[in-house]
């Protein structure tokens, strides 16, 4: 797969709005911007890492970087109260966490060396509100978590937080890994009641002790991508405040292409803007933004693909309007969900036929 930056059609739109997406990271040691990068000025990126020191290194790694994203890291435990909390060193610091590491799963897995204690101590931590309560203009667009086991209490102490949050990543267990965590049953369904829907779960297995032989090993964690359904999310502003509904379907545009899944956004923003009670300003900008992004989109396939004369012919398509019935005298039958770029390629550009 060629890899490619976010399209450039979102990041001069989210310019236009002079308003920057906002990605928080907590648990952010060890962080890299990724596809997030190409957002260049529009992007805030705001880490959080209770260990002070990593927190210290990782600001003055960015002063010394000509990276364009706005950047600063926070030396703050996020967690679902605000006061004291205990937190555990491990002896690699990316198992550190507030919860207590169960070494019953950790010998389970191999993994025992990696989660042993090394240190306990009590630090000041604060829910994700209490924070946003400070620092309004950085409402966050996404947030990534993964802080071992504690990624649900953050989210429910995160209202307000999340009122302009288009998506999250979140570190999923299916294994007790830390005492007491909940598992992933428990994260989505409390996820899927703030408005977010899952899209996509990353697995990660582990093989049991130390055997040699070959294994696909335990589900034992993962990261799980959900996003926003506009039409719930976005109807009720869409009376109100105009800027915050561009605002937000920006946002959800950027994530779902960020993640791989532009077909979504686009059906879903395309269903919003059906709505009566949508502005015709507001319909007029977003059709207009979808029509020249799936644009960008295609000029991108047609370049990458290894068999391009078929996907000139969709152009073409696109231009005269004419049907096409067939490829190399092979007449096509489309199916959704999409087993080939053929397919998905045809579903995505002409999703009216399809419904």
């Amino acid at each position: 797969m060629i890899s490619h930056g976010l399209s450039k059609t979102l990041c001069e739109h989210r310019k236009k709005l002079a308003y920057p997406f906002v990605y928080l990271d907590i648990g952010a040691r060890g962080a890299s911007l990724g596809i997030w990068q190409s957002l260049g000025e529009n992007l805030h990126y705001v880490g959080f890492e209770p260990d002070e020191n990593e927190c210290t290194r990782m600001n003055a790694s960015y002063q010394k970087s000509s990276q364009n994203p706005i950047q600063k890291y926070w030396p703050i435990a996020l967690a679902g109260e605000n006061g004291r909390v205990q937190f555990v060193v491990t002896r690699d610091p990316n198992c550190s966490s507030l919860l207590v590491p169960n070494m019953h799963t950790a010998r389970l897995i191999g993994l025992e060396q990696l989660f042993a204690e090394s240190n306990r101590f009590e630090l000041d931590a604060m829910t994700l509100d209490s924070w946003a309560e400070f620092h309004a203009e950085n409402l966050p667009s996404f947030i990534k978590l993964d802080i071992q086991g504690a990624e649900l209490a953050v989210l429910k102490h995160a209202g307000r937080a999340l009122n302009d949050c288009a998506g999250l990543q979140v570190e999923v267990e299916f294994l007790e890994v830390y005492e007491g965590q909940p598992r992933f049953s428990d994260v989505d369904q409390e996820i899927r009641k703030l408005g977010f829907i899952l899209v996509d779960l990353r697995k990660k297995y582990a093989r049991c002790g130390s055997t040699l032989m070959s294994t696909r090993g335990l589900l034992a964690w993962g990261d799980a991508v959900y996003v926003r359904d506009p039409a719930s999310w976005l109807r009720g502003e869409s009376q109100q405040d105009q800027n915050a509904v561009l605002r937000k379907a920006s946002s959800l545009l950027i994530t779902c292409e960020a993640y791989g899944i532009p077909d979504y956004a686009f059906t879903r923003i395309t269903d919003f803007l059906s709505d009566a009670e949508v502005s015709d300003e507001i319909k007029i900008e977003l059709k207009k933004l979808i029509e020249e992004w799936q644009g960008e989109l295609l000029k991108r396939k047609i370049s990458d693909d290894s068999n391009p004369g078929f996907f000139r012919k969709i152009a073409n398509r696109l231009k005269s309007k004419k049907e096409i019935i067939n490829d190399n005298n092979n007449t096509h039958t489309f199916t959704y969900p999409a087993d080939s770029p053929r397919t998905y390629s045809e579903r995505f550009l002409f999703p009216s036929e399809y419904n």
